[in-house]
């Protein structure tokens, strides 16, 4: 049964630990997750928390199958899906606390860095517009069109933004080499300043 998961499948059951999460957090389809649960291998997590989306653990049958996905497929500890990385190492730049990405301020120091943030994962990740957009907080797919032509036009308009966001995008792009060995790359990487 093990051997009939998608890679992405292995890699939730792989990554997901002890604790809980949902697709977003795990950098996967939420369909993924949810075969995994008519699977048998997650449980839903109902704890009334007033989250949207709905998190996930492992159920016993997961616990097995993740620990032998383990032996069988070393995976870092220091697993982070790649919009998770983009968010944090934004925040790290800007110096807020990775939460803003998703909370609902507008306030322009915390607007910023959340539209670069954006325009980062959609630049260097293969994610769809309403994926990103549920990154950030389930904000609409317009909301990451908005962020990524606001950006591109401020590059454009503003040599020391270029640079400065240049600069974060070479620092994700190199860490990102540096954990590429773990499995978990972002998949294409734009040339500079694009």
């Amino acid at each position: 049964m093990i051997s009939d998961l998608s890679p992405s499948m292995t890699s939730v059951l792989a990554n997901i630990g002890t604790g809980s999460a949902s697709a977003t957090e795990m950098g996967v389809n939420g369909s993924v997750m949810k075969r995994l649960w008519k699977l048998g291998f997650l449980k839903m997590d109902l704890e009334p928390s007033g989250r949207l989306a709905p998190y996930y653990s492992l159920s016993e049958r997961g616990i097995g199958a993740a620990a032998v996905l383990n032996a069988a497929l070393p995976v870092p500890d220091h697993y982070e899906p790649p919009i998770a990385r983009i968010k944090r190492k934004t925040a790290e730049h800007y110096r807020i606390p990775a939460i803003e990405m998703v909370s609902a301020r507008r306030a322009r120091k915390v607007a910023r860095p959340r539209q670069v943030a954006m325009y980062l994962a959609k630049k260097l990740t293969p994610k769809s517009l309403p994926e990103i957009g549920r990154s950030f907080g389930n904000r609409d797919h317009t909301t990451v069109i908005h962020a990524v032509r606001t950006v591109a036009q401020l590059i454009a308009d503003n040599a020391d933004f270029g640079h400065e966001v240049k600069t974060l995008l070479d620092s994700i792009v190199s860490e990102e080499k540096a954990v590429e060995s773990g499995g978990n790359s972002i998949v294409n990487t734009p040339s500079a300043g694009a």
